[in-house]
């Protein structure tokens, strides 16, 4: 488990940092509102997309499709609730965001 902790810490700052600029643009909140929220989000789903993806390890690509998915999903309600945005906005966000640093993960973890 220790040797976990800086590759995740490590995922985590890069996903931040990737996402971040969808919160950004697409969200009328301050500065502060939106970095919270980026980090408390991903602070709650890039555990369970880490915890989720070894329970489908047999199918590395389809589990990983299957997690990345219900993440969009999480992550489309914790921002409609934690940033009020509409559905719509909140999906937007939370899919082209989680669309790059799925394809980023992809490719360097």
């Amino acid at each position: 488990m220790p040797q976990l902790i800086i590759p995740f810490l490590l995922a985590f700052a890069v996903t931040n940092a990737l996402e971040f600029p969808f919160y950004h643009y697409f969200i009328r909140k301050t500065l502060k509102e939106k970095i919270t929220a980026v980090l408390l989000i991903n602070l709650v789903t890039l555990p369970l997309l880490w915890i989720a993806l070894p329970l489908f390890f047999e199918n590395y690509l389809a589990g990983f499709m299957a997690a990345e998915a219900a993440v969009v999903l999480a992550e489309t309600i914790l921002i409609k609730l934690a940033l009020r945005q509409t559905t719509k906005n909140s999906f937007k966000i939370a899919g082209l965001a989680n669309l790059v640093s799925a394809v980023f993960g992809l490719f360097f973890f």
